[in-house]
């Protein structure tokens, strides 16, 4: 499996849509040199989307899809951060993962994994992407040191 940083994330913090779609284009041509090379999987991480999940709908899952068509034949998978806090940055809590879900559901994207250590978003979200395989990760937790 490979992990690249998606556009979403990169413009977020740029100028907006159009560098957004230059950057796509740069991220789709690695994608397909990672399928070349026999990679089964392409992970694609989001940390921004819970932030701006507008946004995400409006230009980020496109930007996905635009990935995932590009692919022949490794599974295009996406990871949606929730966000971790930052010292002396305030994070605001909003219930985005349903948009964000129901989003992805109607994406081409066929693996997804959303970050819910941080959140506190119930799990039963999934329930809302029936047609998706849901890749489940985890963090070590406090373990005590020897």
């Amino acid at each position: 499996m490979a992990v690249e940083a998606r556009p979403r994330t990169v413009a977020d913090h740029s100028q907006g849509p159009e560098i957004e779609w230059a950057f796509d284009g740069t991220r789709l041509k690695e994608a397909k040199a990672l399928e070349a090379l026999g990679v089964a999987v392409i992970q694609f991480d989001e940390p921004v989307y819970s932030r701006r999940p507008e946004r995400a709908l409006e230009i980020g899952i496109p930007a996905l899809n635009r990935a995932a068509a590009g692919l022949k034949t490794a599974k295009p998978a996406a990871h949606v951060c929730y966000g971790y806090p930052h010292q002396g940055i305030a994070r605001e809590r909003r219930e985005s993962y349903p948009d964000i879900v129901d989003g992805l559901e109607k994406s081409d994207i066929q693996l997804i994994s959303l970050e819910f250590e941080v959140s506190g978003i119930d799990p039963k979200v999934l329930r809302r992407c029936p047609s998706k395989t849901v890749m489940f990760g985890g963090k070590p937790g406090n373990q005590a040191k020897r």
